[in-house]
């Protein structure tokens, strides 16, 4: 496991596959060796890289104001520590938040975006805003394992009837890529969600942009969605049947397949 300090914290990354690079930023409070099904995939046609946000699994906790853009400048760093010029870019929830910020803020290090159940401005979406602000008062308060309690609803409740056996083995593997080296990081990453607002420069945005998300995700709904595929010229966008917020894991092969079409024809 490589380690790497970027815009003064450390944290760890992984690659896999070779070709153009695929800069994979995964969501609040989780490693991004979550991304396991995609890498397996992807990695096939494209050199996937990984890594811990500041404030997740290995990273550095570091004590300051956690926002997407501070994440993207994180991200950005990175890129400059490997030696890359331009990835592609694929991020889920806050990681979507952090493509966003950096597409916005650094185009010509971007050539694609993949925004996995995002949003555009916490302020004006309530469900979601109520969300962050709820789990990130049950860190500041109560104990891990109350908190924790609460991630099924991040499940599909299609899966969660229908699939019970499998959706609790997919719990466990969560438990093992989710955490950080100080609970300040984890409460930070609820910060940086409750803190996106990109609606208004998103139609500044001319980079290949795929939306995609679970049909029933009950986190970024999918009017929220929708709503950034609208607001992008020319996004396309795609819903995963029978996935909830975490499609990546409940429905990897639906979204491997989208993903995978989205790059073919914006790779090169």
């Amino acid at each position: 496991m490589p380690e790497v300090t970027v815009n003064g914290h450390t944290t760890t990354w992984w690659e896999a596959g070779s070709g153009e690079p695929l800069l994979l930023i995964m969501g609040t409070g989780m490693s991004g060796r979550a991304w396991a099904h995609e890498v397996e995939h992807l990695s096939q046609q494209y050199r996937c890289i990984t890594y811990d946000m500041r404030g997740v699994g290995t990273a550095d906790c570091p004590d300051s104001d956690y926002t997407p853009a501070l994440l993207a400048e994180d991200a950005v760093a990175l890129l400059d520590a490997l030696g890359i010029e331009s990835a592609h870019v694929m991020g889920f929830s806050l990681g979507s938040c952090t493509a966003q910020e950096m597409v916005l803020n650094h185009p010509e290090r971007v050539r694609s975006v993949v925004l996995l159940s995002t949003w555009s401005r916490t302020a004006d979406e309530n469900h979601v805003r109520r969300h962050y602000e709820s789990r990130r008062y049950a860190l500041q308060h109560g104990p891990l394992d109350v908190f924790s309690k609460f991630a099924f609803w991040m499940w599909s409740p299609t899966l969660l009837e229908e699939e019970h056996e499998r959706i609790t083995t997919l719990e466990a593997e969560l438990r093992g890529w989710t955490g950080s080296k100080d609970v300040s990081g984890f409460i930070g990453h609820f910060t940086a969600d409750l803190a996106h607002d990109a609606i208004d420069r998103l139609p500044s945005i001319d980079t290949p942009v795929l939306v995609v998300h679970g049909d029933e995700d009950r986190i970024t709904l999918p009017r929220y969605n929708r709503r950034v595929a609208a607001a992008i010229p020319g996004a396309e966008y795609v819903e995963i049947p029978r996935a909830g917020h975490l499609a990546f894991l409940e429905q990897p092969a639906a979204l491997n397949k989208a993903v995978e079409e989205f790059l073919s024809r914006s790779a090169g």
